[in-house]
């Protein structure tokens, strides 16, 4: 469903949703919506089957979960890679053998 104005063009909100009948008895659940200022919100699970390109910051109001094997975070910009904390510490966790960073290893309390 959308907004329309008075002439009948699209005004406003585009809102796409489902209905559990077809007769329009009860009213639509919304599951996405295009604002006018082109945000779109989606309410649920969104799949993403090619590269999901961001030209801005990502904010993530959860936890950022990978499940594929073997994976790389790869920094191809012409600076430097800055991971931080403004609440706490950064924690660098392996709950297999250990952590490598550039030529150093680290096992347990074991740095070599």
């Amino acid at each position: 469903y959308e907004q329309t104005s008075d002439a009948g063009e699209t005004n406003g909100d585009l809102v796409f949703g489902t209905r559990s009948t077809t007769d329009g008895s009860t009213a639509a659940s919304r599951v996405m919506r295009i604002r006018a200022s082109g945000a779109v919100e989606v309410d649920g699970d969104t799949t993403v089957s090619e590269t999901l390109r961001v030209n801005k910051d990502v904010t993530l109001d959860a936890d950022l979960v990978v499940t594929k094997g073997a994976t790389a975070w790869t920094h191809s910009g012409g600076t430097s890679l800055v991971v931080s904390s403004t609440n706490g510490f950064v924690k660098v966790v392996s709950s297999s053998q250990y952590v490598d960073v550039e030529s150093v290893r680290f096992t347990d309390d074991y740095i070599g």
